[in-house]
Order: structure tokens, then sequence, then C-alpha cells
């Protein structure tokens, strides 16, 4: 008994570690994304800059500079920034859980909200739709789950992340959302 008791602890430790680097979100309908979405945009990552949300540099953001190759729902100009929390500024790392990794060139749809007058990809994750390029030329989009626990907002029970994925050609996906932004 006593041989297993490390062992116990260390699962328990490890199995708390992961928890904790996770970010537990209610799912929300592709339905709901459009409908609390004030913006939905198809285009591309154009640049990334970290930078200090506030004054007393407590905190990081890093604006996302995001060119729009075809607004879905509501207007703007050709290029915009989203605002993502955390980010890295020299040795000081702001790491938020289940926050989208971008990189520059990536090509996605997200679904944005505005919060105190900055675009912020709905429910930091939720609203992010990677586009994939197979070999064959035809394009998809998948939601990326990564670090996300989703429950289900109804019965307070876990989602199982293949049960929550999103995986369409790029072309239903598209047209989904404009037949929701056209319905309202």
């Amino acid at each position: 008994m006593k041989r297993l008791r490390p062992l116990w602890i260390f699962s328990f430790l490890l199995l708390f570690t992961i928890l904790a680097f996770a970010l537990t979100l209610a799912k929300a309908s592709l339905e709901e994304l459009t409908r609390e979405s004030v913006i939905i945009a198809h285009g591309r990552v154009v640049g990334l800059e970290a930078r200090w949300e506030n004054p007393s540099h407590t905190a990081i953001e890093t604006a996302v500079r995001f060119q729009v190759d075809e607004y879905l729902k509501g207007s703007g100009p050709a290029e915009l920034e989203v605002v993502q929390m955390g980010g890295r500024i020299g040795d000081f790392g702001d790491v938020v859980p289940g926050t989208p990794h971008l990189v520059k060139g990536q090509e996605l749809v997200l679904f944005l909200q505005s919060n105190r007058g900055k675009l912020e990809i709905h429910s930091i994750a939720l609203g992010c739709f990677r586009v994939i390029t197979k070999e064959d030329g035809s394009k998809y989009v998948m939601n990326d789950l990564r670090n996300i626990n989703l429950v289900d907002p109804e019965t307070g029970r876990e989602i199982q992340p293949e049960d929550a994925l999103t995986y369409l050609p790029l072309h239903t996906f598209l047209s989904q959302v404009r037949a929701l932004v056209e319905k309202k």
C-alpha cells in the first residue's frame, strides 16, 4: 500500500496540472457564434505584436493584424486589429490556456466580439476556425480545441473533443454562416 501512495500522489498532481492549464468553456453552436458576433471575417493573419495591456505592465496582449478577404457579417476596413490575451515581451510571458496560437500567413474564419472597444475572438477560442488546404487544393475549416474543456451549457456535462470538432469544406462552412447571417 505504501508503494502505491507515491504513484497515486504523482497521478493526482499530473491530472491537476493538466486541468489547470486548460480552459473550460460552454459549447456554442454555429448559430450562437453567428448571432453573438459583431463581425465575422474570412482572411489571413498578416502580423502579430505583443504589447503591454496596461500602463502598470501586469498583463500582455497580442495585437493580430488580420487582412480581410470577405466580411460574412458586419463591415470594416481591409485590415482589422484583433486582440488576444497573452503573449511574450522579452523575458516576460503571459500564457492564457485555450488561446489559439496564430501565426503570420495563417488563413482563418474569425467570429469577433467587441470588448472595451477592441475586437476579440468569440469565447477566446470558439470563434477561431483554421482553414486547412489539402494536397489536392481543397480547403476545409477546423476549430482548434486544444487546451479547452467543453461543457454542455444545459447539462453541465463535459463534451468529448471529437464530438465538438468542426471539420467541413470551406465553401460549405461559409454557406452555412451566410445563411445564418441572413436568417436573423
